[in-house]
């Protein structure tokens, strides 16, 4: 979204991870270090599915899912890390309209973040939405409706939707 913003309408982020909740720094040290000594050593992939969604039937199909990756990488860790410091520095620069969507009971990425980058964010037309009881999965957590709500009524007034399910 930072390249050629004139391309784009507006910039609607679910979730978006720019930390962890809890330890952030400390596991980009380690991050760190690990990619130095060994990029390539595996782990064990830390989301724990329970904290995705409340939706029980849906913490099972992603259990199931074989794409999902089980594992990662001293490198992709530390890249991950590494791209949540470069977009937190670099929020300003965003100036598209932007409506960004958030559960407050997020486990997997820091509400707080999320907060402090839509803040720093140079838009002028901006909006974020957090749902206090929801988890990471917005769109597959109980309170979906009030999701795509939302976000049908963001994009009808930026002229980007129009519904014709009338």
């Amino acid at each position: 979204a930072l390249r050629k913003q004139s391309d784009w309408r507006a910039l609607v982020l679910f979730s978006p991870f720019f930390g962890i909740t809890y330890g952030h720094s400390l596991l980009f040290l380690l991050a760190s270090f690990l990619n130095r000594v060994s990029p390539k050593s595996v782990w064990k992939n830390p989301i724990q599915p329970m904290f995705l969604t409340h939706d029980q039937a849906e913490v099972e199909r992603y259990k199931q899912d074989p794409l999902i990756q089980r594992m990662i990488t001293s490198r992709m860790a530390y890249e991950i890390f590494r791209g949540c410091v470069s977009i937190r520095a670099r929020a300003k620069e965003i100036s598209l309209p932007l409506l960004l969507l958030k559960g407050g009971e997020d486990h997997i990425s820091s509400v707080k973040e999320a907060k402090v980058f839509f803040e720093r964010t140079s838009s002028r037309q901006k909006q974020i939405k957090i749902y206090p009881h929801c988890f990471h999965e917005l769109l597959h957590e109980e309170e979906r409706k009030k999701v795509v709500a939302i976000l049908r009524e963001y994009l009808t007034n930026m002229g980007l939707y129009q519904n014709t399910d009338k």
